[in-house]
């Protein structure tokens, strides 16, 4: 999953997102908002997503077709997940989801899924090349690909920029917003069931305190490969996800968790913030994505075209 391909300096207060250096406190009802409940649905990351993967698949097939037949041997992994695993398929969608996450889960069932741990994300399947030759293959298949479709590679960069300063609005909400939300939630659970001691020796990784409850085992990571062993280009083979399982007692400790971010406010507050800095971006960015939003369809429309045409 891609976070942000290019961030700017995070060294920004709340404040400062959420007013949007003196913008507009929300875009107008010219700026057409899919899902009332989320600000952030005015931006089109389906459509961008759908336009980058079709032309990554071209991409792949012009390299089979050029000498690389591994990478027909990834492309169906690859295409069921619209290449996300590729840098340049951003994801922007999950990237503006897990900015919004509450810090506190999304749900008591999500609570007692996860605990306090961290599952380790899987990987597709993907091809590595230390073959000198594949970057003029690849430089070809670039231009080959735009020529198939409308090559219109500007309105497609100028609308990930746009994407990914709407990420930065939210970036940096969670290392500011979430310590007073946290202290009211922490001092819930002190006068439940489920206490936390800042000096107990049992503490999770990102949460400073101890729940006073057996945890899970964090997962490993998967040991580095040497890419270089054994061939110029080959397969690198899919790596599955390694979830995290809480104990029970966790589980439970962890629900408590939500339901007190609920009871105090805490959530609300968080909700409030996350949808103040979304407003906020949006309105700066409000002339671009009306400009930019039906050349967006547009281009999503034509890249399933040319794809169904070139499979």
């Amino acid at each position: 999953m891609n976070k942000i391909i290019a961030i700017a300096s995070l060294a920004v207060l709340v404040s400062v997102a959420a007013t949007g250096c003196g913008a507009k406190s929300a875009p107008s009802d010219s700026l057409s908002i899919a899902d009332p409940s989320d600000p952030y649905s005015a931006y089109l990351a389906d459509e961008l997503l759908t336009i980058n993967s079709a032309s990554r698949e071209l991409d792949y097939r012009c390299y089979a077709d050029n000498g690389y037949p591994e990478y027909l041997e990834v492309l169906p992994a690859q295409k069921a997940n619209q290449f996300r695993s590729s840098a340049s398929t951003p994801d922007l969608k999950t990237t503006f989801r897990s900015f919004s996450e509450s810090p506190w889960f999304s749900s008591e069932e999500d609570a007692r899924s996860k605990g306090y741990g961290h599952t380790v994300p899987g990987l597709d399947a993907q091809v590595f090349s230390m073959d000198s030759a594949l970057a003029k293959v690849a430089a070809d298949c670039r231009e080959s690909t735009l020529k198939k479709t409308s090559g219109n590679e500007d309105v497609v960069s100028a609308y990930v920029q746009v994407g990914n300063s709407l990420a930065e609005a939210l970036a940096v909400i969670p290392n500011q917003a979430k310590e007073p939300g946290t202290k009211k939630v922490f001092e819930c659970m002190d006068k439940g069931q489920y206490p936390v001691d800042p000096n107990g020796p049992n503490k999770p990784v990102g949460w400073g305190v101890d729940f006073g409850v057996p945890l899970g085992t964090e997962p490993r990571m998967p040991g580095a490969q040497d890419l270089t062993k054994g061939a110029v280009t080959k397969v690198i083979p899919a790596q599955p996800a390694l979830r995290y399982e809480p104990t029970a007692k966790e589980s439970e400790s962890a629900a408590a968790m939500y339901r007190c971010s609920v009871e105090t406010g805490a959530r609300d507050d968080w909700v409030k913030i996350i949808n103040a800095a979304k407003n906020a971006a949006l309105a700066k960015h409000e002339a671009t994505l009306i400009e930019l939003n039906p050349k967006i369809k547009d281009l999503a429309k034509s890249a399933a075209l040319t794809l169904q045409a070139n499979s």
